[in-house]
């Protein structure tokens, strides 16, 4: 569904898409257009509203009753906490988003009225007419005796002048056609029959369109004229930049931001829509992380080769099996301190309260809808408290933080990665997250490997441990206890994680085959090589790098 062809069918109007591109675009930017998208939102819970008011024949909503119900009240919640504790004065802001969808929304259901109600356009002329634009550019050259209206039928079909409408008409009156008789025209025979000289162009649809075209020739309408009419969005789209331009572009991105320490990354990645210039740099930071763990791995080895399930299975079970193994519960008094176990807490406070940050972009439709997305999408839920804020990951372990006499502040501000508390090493893991989240697809192997090492890691082991020492010291327990139990190898999230890489390698090695099956087996183990920083200062590798490519851009401008 999601493909280019998908966009680009014929039988879809540009309109059309008039109204889900306005809400993607929308969506790449919550912060910045949070006011507006409130606004939308309740317009589309509205609307919603309304459709569920239309019945069916049994009486019930047409989209659920739970829509009508929940929905739009939890739209105007939205708003009203929003004016009441965040931005009282974003009125205009949210009635601009609200009128703007609205005005998409009617705009979109007058077009379809009017096309509902356009007996021609679902006559069967429609349907020649929708067949020859589909195949008449390209039988050019293939005619070149027979003639239509007194000139070779290569004229009308040449790509460079071909109008659908004209042909048709000029197809009509010629000698290949018998209106209101498909059996005696000659066009039925070279299209139909098996010695015909066009027989196998048309399919057995295409052959039906046409007779019951020439059968109702006598009392068809005039043909419809064509109405896919450019529209102004399309008229003001801008130009493509050519490659030079973009790859100057995209330097110049880098240079303006490799010189960003961690604690400016954290927040500038975390705020993409607020910087989207710097989508090269987080990029760019992904890109070398996976570098130097993929020497690594070429280093070290794979777990296991050549790749199959059943080894990816034992391997499961021996990690989890040493894992639960290592685990000794706590009987007299902790190896670590009380102070030592706060500052452990304050250090993975970066990490922790963006807990399944890796996975936040796998929310778009066109990965939340595949098999594998929607694995991941269970698990991104999941850490997110499936909507409930008291069981949100993050706010979990802002409770267990504040138990232990600890303010942060919010970690969604500018300041807060540069809070004295963190230093370089707290914010490496929680940046790569970051980085690497923003680019789902680009790195879908290396995020399948790095959400197994995320999930799998301290399952009936480690959690268990820091659940007892928590307890020891009078602390809430519920961030380790939670993840012990969600992140179960049999039925949480570590098992979804492996059923996902699973199905990952299954498609490549039905599209690509055996080398490639290796090659993705070997990215996925990188990804969860990934979970740990690499072995050298990273930072500093990337300025050099970012460096060295902005200086022979700018020498090709100078020489040039």
């Amino acid at each position: 569904m999601f493909t280019n062809s998908f966009s680009q069918h014929p039988d879809i109007q540009d309109a059309a898409f008039e109204l889900p591109v306005f809400l993607l675009g929308l969506a790449w930017f919550p912060a910045t257009r949070f006011a507006e998208t409130l606004g939308v939102n309740l317009a589309l819970c509205s609307y919603l509203d309304q459709l569920n008011a239309l019945d069916d024949e049994a009486g019930s909503p047409l989209l659920g009753q739970a829509s009508s119900e929940q929905y739009r009240p939890l739209a105007l919640a939205a708003i009203d906490y929003h004016l009441a504790q965040v931005d009282p004065k974003s009125h205009a802001q949210i009635a601009t988003g609200h009128a703007c969808a609205l005005g998409l929304i009617h705009t979109n259901e007058s077009r379809l009225a009017s096309e509902l109600m356009d007996e021609a356009r679902f006559s069967n002329s429609a349907d020649m007419v929708a067949l020859i634009e589909k195949l008449g550019p390209h039988g050019c050259g293939y005619h070149k005796r027979g003639q239509l209206a007194e000139q070779p039928i290569d004229h009308w079909l040449d790509p460079q002048t071909f109008n659908a409408h004209a042909t048709i008409q000029a197809l009509a009156d010629s000698r290949y056609v018998k209106a209101g008789q498909p059996e005696k025209s000659a066009l039925m025979n070279i299209i139909s029959n098996p010695k015909g000289r066009m027989f196998g162009v048309f399919s057995t649809a295409d052959i039906q369109v046409v007779d019951t075209w020439i059968a109702t020739l006598n009392t068809a309408k005039s043909i419809p004229q064509a109405t896919h009419a450019a529209t102004d969005l399309q008229a003001q789209r801008p130009a493509v930049p050519c490659d030079t331009a973009f790859a100057q572009a995209w330097q110049r991105a880098l240079a303006k931001y490799s010189g960003y320490p961690l604690h400016k990354l954290y927040p500038l990645f975390l705020h993409i829509d607020k910087a989207p210039d710097a989508l090269p740099m987080a990029r760019h930071f992904a890109e070398r992380w996976l570098a130097r763990h993929r020497q690594a791995v070429q280093s070290e080895g794979l777990p296991f080769s050549p790749y199959s399930h059943q080894q990816l299975d034992l391997w499961l079970a021996a990690q989890h099996k040493r894992q639960v193994e290592s685990y000794r519960p706590l009987t007299g008094a902790a190896q670590e301190t009380r102070e030592e176990i706060i500052a452990e807490a304050i250090k993975l406070a970066p990490l922790t309260l963006i807990d399944g940050a890796w996975l936040r972009n796998i929310v778009t439709p066109a990965s939340a809808t595949s098999p594998i997305g929607a694995l991941l999408y269970r698990t991104l839920l999941d850490e997110l408290g499936q909507g409930d804020t008291t069981l949100h990951h993050g706010n979990i372990y802002h409770d267990l933080l504040a138990s232990m006499g600890v303010e942060l502040g919010d970690f969604t501000a500018q300041s807060f990665a540069a809070g004295a508390h963190f230093d370089s090493e707290c914010l490496q893991v929680p940046v790569f997250w970051l980085a690497i989240s923003l680019f789902p697809k680009s790195f879908q192997p290396e995020t399948l490997g790095l959400n197994l090492a995320m999930e799998l890691s301290g399952v009936g082991g480690e959690y268990r441990r820091s659940a007892d020492v928590l307890r020891h010291y009078g602390f809430s327990s519920m961030f380790t206890d939670l993840h012990n139990t969600i992140d179960n190898v049999v039925s949480g999230h570590t098992a979804w994680a492996i059923e996902a890489i699973k199905q990952h390698l299954d498609d490549v090695a039905q599209s690509g085959g055996h080398s490639e099956l290796s090659r993705h087996w070997q990215r996925v183990w990188v990804g969860y090589h990934a979970l740990s920083p690499p072995a050298d200062s990273l930072l500093s590798t990337l300025r050099a790098f970012t460096q060295r490519s902005f200086d022979k851009i700018t020498q090709r401008q100078d020489a040039s």
